[in-house]
């Protein structure tokens, strides 16, 4: 686990990561109010997936990433 500010986006955060530190997963942070139409969670190195519901990051989530 690596603890990062919550300002800074997912993307940005891998991107700054060192080379012998990947692969890693991270799971970005949910707003408190989501937008329509944006992407709510960011999971993976390299990946996005989209989470429609509101509710924090749960079993279901994670069954329903392939790997």
């Amino acid at each position: 686990e690596v603890p990062i500010e919550e300002q800074v986006e997912a993307i940005d955060w891998l991107h700054s990561q060192s080379h012998l530190l990947l692969p890693r997963c991270y799971f970005s942070g949910r707003k408190q109010k989501p937008v329509p139409g944006n992407l709510v969670s960011i999971a993976g190195v390299g990946s996005a997936v989209f989470f429609s519901q509101p509710q924090p990051f749960s079993h279901l989530d994670w069954m329903s990433i392939q790997r």
